[in-house]
């Protein structure tokens, strides 16, 4: 199911032509038709649209960031996640850790409290704020256990050939909670039809529509990069191992 789903909504996406990225590339020219830029910026700590005027490089000053680590990150996904391919499951499971679950771990909060505040003026959007609490609760256990036990069994497959059995159990499980999750976003898309902004209900409701469209996107993303590429290249290996 997850598959399926995934090469249908990752196809969706439109890409635009090659961009060079260099630290002196400004943010608002680098997210500008590539808004996964922008999801991969706030991942690392970068105040974006705040920054939007500066460099890559003015931007990164303050922070534990190595502006040409970040380069390159943004680099791979600069036409799309087809990029991701050319990594090594070592670098691939780091990408994913980086961009999507750090991603993840800075926007549910503010999104959950966004959430609170207009249900909280709306009450006829209760079964909407379910929905968001049920996916962000699943959501940390789910990367953590990918963290913690399923990607360092990945990259030592070569070292650790007897782990092919239980990875392939892990992965076959990771596969339904992705299902779980994309129901969940199938279910906030509905809800919303299609995050579609009601000006009667102000800016706040406005903002949580688009945060909860970023939101669906960046799970289109997230849930390609392990189900379309990194798993599959796992059991590759593991095969072949």
């Amino acid at each position: 199911m997850a598959t399926a789903v995934n090469a249908e909504l990752i196809g969706a996406l439109q890409y635009e032509e090659m961009v060079t990225i260099s630290p002196e590339t400004r943010l608002d020219q680098l997210v500008s038709g590539r808004p996964w830029m922008a999801r991969i910026l706030i991942a690392f700590g970068i105040d974006w649209p705040k920054c939007g005027p500066f460099s890559l490089s003015n931007s990164c000053r303050g922070l534990p960031i190595d502006v040409y680590d970040l380069t390159k990150v943004l680099g791979r996904v600069a036409q799309g996640p087809e990029g991701l391919r050319n990594l090594s499951l070592g670098e691939l499971t780091a990408h994913i850790v980086q961009c999507h679950h750090r991603y993840l771990r800075r926007v549910l909060p503010r999104l959950l409290r966004q959430m609170e505040e207009v249900t909280r003026r709306y009450p006829e959007l209760l079964p909407l704020q379910l929905e968001i609490q049920e996916f962000a609760v699943r959501a940390n256990p789910h990367m953590f256990r990918e963290e913690q036990v399923v990607f360092p069994a990945i990259r030592d497959l070569n070292q650790e050939p007897n782990l092919s059995g239980h990875l392939a159990r892990w992965i076959g499980s990771l596969l339904r909670e992705h299902d779980s999750a994309l129901e969940h976003v199938s279910a906030l898309r509905q809800l919303t039809v299609n995050y579609q902004a009601d000006s009667r209900r102000g800016q706040d409701y406005q903002k949580l529509m688009a945060a909860l469209a970023d939101l669906d996107d960046e799970m289109r993303w997230h849930m390609y990069a392990e189900n379309e590429i990194l798993f599959p290249a796992a059991l590759r290996a593991m095969q072949a191992a």
